[in-house]
């Protein structure tokens, strides 16, 4: 039998080689999220794929601080060339009308932390430095070689996936926006990242309450995926 040698030199048996089976096309677009829950567990067969439990399989990481909110939407504008504007959420009234007042103000402190993180672009680490402490034990977590499967969601996780894909891009593997979201800095990090969220969809649900909707659709996925 003839060998194939690998990128070491050594020759190796064609056989010791899995390759998967491709998976069903009526999967659609449920195809990304069986991928990437196998990609994250190191497995190639979804019938093999440990079920998605919360806490266990994987883990869902939110932070809700509306003082590093800003923070977070000036580093996800320095590392996606985005804005200030464009990363300023509406603020509404009760009326129904848009407070313009308040996003001026958003918007231009949005615009002095570029201002102040712009000169750390090049040093990923140093930028890591200067942000609040929860935020850098986030992006730790986030970039930590052996993290496991993570789900995040709301603004400042999404922006603090963007510097963790700075200091390690191979944790991309293994994390997942649980949503779209309805932020500027969600759609611009899921963008710029060129991934999709484990849920297709646009709500203003946050702090991982779909959390378990996620869970389920995963396990339905692999379910499905494993009927060939």
């Amino acid at each position: 039998m003839s060998e194939v040698t690998s990128a070491a030199g050594e020759g190796t048996d064609p056989d010791e080689f899995e390759i998967p089976e491709p998976l069903p096309a009526a999967l659609g677009p449920l195809k990304h999220t069986v991928t990437w829950w196998n990609d994250s567990h190191g497995v190639t067969d979804p019938a093999l794929a440990p079920a998605a439990i919360i806490g266990q399989t994987f883990t869902l990481e939110v932070i809700d601080d509306p003082a590093s909110t800003p923070v977070a939407a000036a580093l996800c504008g320095l590392l996606t060339n985005a804005d200030a504007a464009t990363l300023t959420p509406s603020t509404v009234l009760p009326t129904g009308e848009l407070d313009h007042a308040a996003w001026m103000r958003e918007c231009a402190a949005i615009r002095d932390h570029i201002s102040v993180l712009r000169p750390l672009r090049s040093d990923p680490p140093a930028l890591k430095a200067v942000l609040p402490p929860a935020l850098q034990a986030l992006v730790d977590r986030l970039a930590h070689h052996n993290g496991g499967c993570v789900v995040i969601d709301g603004p400042i996780p999404a922006a603090c996936l963007l510097l963790a894909y700075e200091l390690n891009p191979a944790c991309l593997v293994r994390i997942r926006p649980l949503q779209r979201g309805q932020t500027p800095v969600e759609f611009a990090a899921v963008d710029y990242l060129r991934i999709e969220p484990v849920l297709p969809l646009e709500t203003g649900y946050a702090s991982g309450q779909l959390v378990e909707v996620a869970a389920k659709l995963i396990n339905l996925s692999l379910e499905l995926a494993s009927q060939r």
